[in-house]
């Protein structure tokens, strides 16, 4: 299994892949640490990360957690 970033972008890249492939995270701080690296941009065109609506943590009041 890749051990360093660098060798897990290595291995997505070369996956054979459908012609396209969508993956939604949930999570805003996921969301905010694929934006913080760069993620998005390292990875192949035809694999996309799509923000999701936020996990109920992060988008409901404190009060209704």
């Amino acid at each position: 299994m890749p051990q360093t970033a660098r060798q897990w972008l290595e291995h997505i890249h070369a996956l054979e892949l459908p012609e396209r492939v969508r993956i939604m995270n949930v999570c805003g701080g996921h969301e905010r640490s694929i934006t913080m690296a760069g993620l998005r941009g390292a990875l192949p065109d035809n694999l996309e990360l799509i923000p999701g609506p936020g996990c109920p943590v992060c988008v409901c009041p404190e009060e209704d957690v």
